[in-house]
C-alpha cells in the first residue's frame, strides 16, 4: 500500500508538471518590465524641426532629432580621441615611427623597398 501510494504521487507530480503553462513571473517579469521601461523614450530628449507649409501624410528625414543621445556619443566620441591626444601632447619622448610604409600592414617588404628608394630619388 505504501509502494502505491508513492506511485499515485509520483503520478500526480509528473501530471502537474506536465500541464504547468509557463507563466511569466518573479524575475522573469521583472526584467521584461524593465526592458520595458528603458525602451520608452523621454520626450524632453528629442526636438521637432519646424516645417514652412504642412503636407498631410509626408514625413521629412531628419525631422526629429534626439539631442541626449547624440550629446552623449559626441562626449563619448572626444573621449576617445581628443583626451588621448590632449595626454599625449605633454609627453616629449614618444616614438612616432615615420618610416615610409611600416605602419601599412598590407604591404610586403618589397612593395616597401620600392616606396623608400622612390621617395629617395625625389
Amino acid at each position: 500500500m505504501a509502494k502505491t501510494a508513492k506511485a499515485n504521487k509520483n503520478d500526480s507530480s509528473s501530471k502537474k508538471k506536465k500541464n504547468k503553462k509557463s507563466s511569466k513571473s518573479g524575475p522573469k517579469l521583472k526584467d521584461m518590465k524593465h526592458k520595458a521601461a528603458a525602451k520608452k523614450e523621454n520626450p524632453f530628449e528629442t526636438i521637432w524641426s519646424r516645417r514652412k507649409f504642412d503636407i498631410l501624410g509626408k514625413k521629412r528625414k531628419g525631422e526629429e532629432r534626439r539631442i541626449g543621445e547624440a550629446r552623449s556619443s559626441a562626449i563619448e566620441k572626444r573621449k576617445k580621441t581628443l583626451l588621448k591626444e590632449y595626454e599625449q601632447s605633454a609627453k616629449s619622448s614618444i616614438f612616432v615611427d615615420k618610416r615610409i610604409g611600416e605602419n601599412d600592414e598590407g604591404l610586403g617588404e618589397f612593395d616597401k623597398a620600392i616606396l623608400r628608394s622612390q621617395r629617395e630619388r625625389q
